[in-house]
């Protein structure tokens, strides 16, 4: 059996995702990898065969999309281009997570597409979704990348074909060494490469690194991709009794305000901030909120201006007790200052449903195989 698995890449929450699946899915069948975009900072850890520009987005600075920069990066004829010459007719089985090379090549070929990915949970319209339904979002989320099967993901089963998050292997582990001892907690850290924020990039151009954090005072991690961190800093520097790391796409280097620390996104270092930190700010992407949640880390979420999914999670989230805010305006240093008061964490343990969702997979291809299957 061969399997085409496409991954979007725009952000990390899709590789985060093909990372848990890959290995799994490699003991049943050979796949192949199909990469669209290059907006991630995460690691895929297989080789990929085909490595196309996509259709995506450009984050912005201020909270949303940069609408001129992703127009710039349309490549329409190549897009087309792309679909017509993907070989799809040497595969049984096409996997898409929200890419659109690999679904519609699928669609155009007659082949089996299963879309895996956190955007198939809202064709169910037991999903959560804002007061102000966007008519131009719904059509995305049906026909971006169109599949003729279906696996959601969720911070909550609201449908069949729903499951909840996938929680990585780090995570998990994260989770597990939050129980230790403090002292036996600072020791692992200690002997982790990459702990609390170490990096080998210098810093600011001054030559030093950035070192292990003692965990000596409270920290709040930050990571807001659609913000600027040159905005983020003197808005989060008067706030001088807890420690702040920002995690940032515009920043080059890392560099320390006081309090306030600046790092590249980078996996390591954001993983390490994240096992100590005593509060989360981040945007409404899907994988973050969900390994925060199960980690049972106090969440502030602001969703991204202009992007109709990150509503629609954040309208799930809101449900579920988690804060909400819209924007990052000028009243946000005193909105922070409050949150961090009075912040409660809600904690979901998700259970490993790998192995279900690969059986799932499986089960799928075998009845439409045999002709009994339907689009679940």
């Amino acid at each position: 059996m061969k399997i085409l698995y496409g991954i979007q890449g725009t952000g990390n929450g899709h590789i985060s995702r093909a990372r848990t699946f890959l290995p799994m899915l490699k003991k049943f069948a050979e796949v192949d990898v199909l990469l669209s975009g290059t907006s991630s900072e995460v690691s895929l850890g297989s080789p990929v065969r085909f490595q196309v520009h996509g259709l995506g987005y450009t984050f912005g600075k201020k909270g949303g999309i940069d609408f001129i920069d992703s127009a710039r990066k349309l490549r329409p004829v190549q897009l087309i281009r792309d679909i017509a010459s993907l070989p799809v007719h040497e595969y049984d089985l096409v996997i898409s997570d929200f890419e659109p090379v690999s679904a519609r090549a699928a669609m155009r070929a007659g082949k089996m597409c299963i879309g895996l990915s956190h955007q198939a949970a809202f064709l169910s319209p037991l999903s959560p979704r804002p007061s102000h339904k966007s008519t131009i979002g719904e059509y995305i989320f049906r026909h971006y990348a169109p599949c003729s099967h279906y696996i959601g993901f969720h911070y909550q089963r609201y449908a069949r074909n729903i499951f909840t998050p996938v929680i990585g292997s780090e995570i998990r582990q994260l989770e597990k060494e939050q129980h230790m001892p403090a002292e036996s907690q600072q020791s692992l850290l200690a002997k982790t490469p990459g702990a609390c924020l170490e990096s080998a990039v210098k810093g600011n151009g001054s030559g030093s690194t950035w070192k292990p954090t003692q965990l000596t005072r409270k920290h709040a991690t930050v990571y807001l991709p659609s913000y600027d961190d040159r905005r983020l800093v003197p808005i989060l520097e008067p706030i001088t009794h807890i420690d702040w790391h920002i995690f940032s796409k515009t920043a080059v280097c890392p560099y320390r305000r006081g309090h306030v620390r600046v790092h590249p996104v980078d996996f390591a270092a954001y993983i390490n901030s994240l096992a100590t930190c005593s509060w989360l700010v981040c945007g409404a992407g899907f994988e973050t909120p969900s390994e925060a949640l199960h980690l049972g880390k106090p969440i502030l979420t602001i969703p991204m201006a202009w992007q109709y999914e990150q509503q629609c999670n954040a309208a799930a989230l809101k449900q579920m007790g988690v804060t909400v805010q819209t924007a990052v305006d000028r009243r946000f240093t005193e909105v922070i200052c409050n949150w961090i008061e009075r912040a409660e964490a809600v904690k979901i343990t998700y259970p490993d449903h790998t192995e279900a969702v690969i059986a799932r997979i499986l089960n799928m291809y075998e009845l439409e195989k045999t002709g009994t299957g339907f689009a679940v």
